[in-house]
């Protein structure tokens, strides 16, 4: 089940959004068949996040409950995983003040390492889309040293994008462009490019 999560997840970085889809779903069904709690609310979460990249936000939503109900089962650390996902599916549909609302909630829960993975992807995007562009730098500088240190190139990429934005919209476009060259270097071999495309009309500028 977790070979059907990894595929998903893979897919959706290469933006074969079908295909991770399809993964996602096989994944889901293996699981509830098996009863495996733990990879049923991890394949439920691929699910949600590739609905959510394919613009089926109203499924997503779902999903991602019943991964949270499903993660009650499990573990602290699945829960705070579909929590970061319900902040992203809200980012998605506009809703901000939802966002901010659940990311207070559970950032004080987030463990230090999450703090530098999932959390701060979903928090660097959220501070984006509320125009807090220095912020994201001041918040960004350190972890991306401490990731790069040791080669979490996943977070790097997902990371250094956003990072580009809030320079380029500072005015400050040389570094925003040595930015996404350095980044553009780290995705090419692995073939990522969901990291560039969820980032819409401004990635494309």
């Amino acid at each position: 089940n977790h070979l059907y999560a990894t595929m998903s997840l893979v897919q959706l970085e290469w933006n074969n959004l079908e295909s991770a889809i399809r993964f996602a779903r096989d994944g889901v069904a293996m699981s509830e068949q098996w009863h495996q709690a733990d990879s049923w609310q991890y394949t439920l979460s691929c699910l949600s996040r590739a609905l959510c990249a394919a613009g089926n936000l109203e499924e997503a939503f779902a999903i991602n409950q019943r991964a949270m109900q499903q993660a009650v089962h499990v573990s602290p650390y699945y829960f705070r995983l579909s929590a970061c996902d319900e902040i992203w599916l809200n980012l998605a549909k506009g809703d901000i003040p939802k966002a901010v609302q659940r990311c207070a909630e559970i950032e004080p829960l987030m463990t230090d390492c999450e703090k530098r993975g999932m959390f701060l992807l979903v928090k660097s995007s959220l501070l984006y889309a509320q125009g807090c562009h220095a912020e994201i730098l001041s918040v960004l500088e350190e972890p991306l040293r401490a990731l790069e240190q040791g080669g979490a190139n996943g977070y790097l990429i997902n990371l250094m994008p956003i990072q580009a934005l809030a320079l380029q919209a500072l005015g400050r476009e040389e570094a925003a462009l040595n930015i996404l060259g350095h980044c553009l270097t780290l995705a090419e071999p692995e073939g990522y490019v969901c990291a560039f495309v969820k980032r819409g009309a401004p990635m494309a500028r």
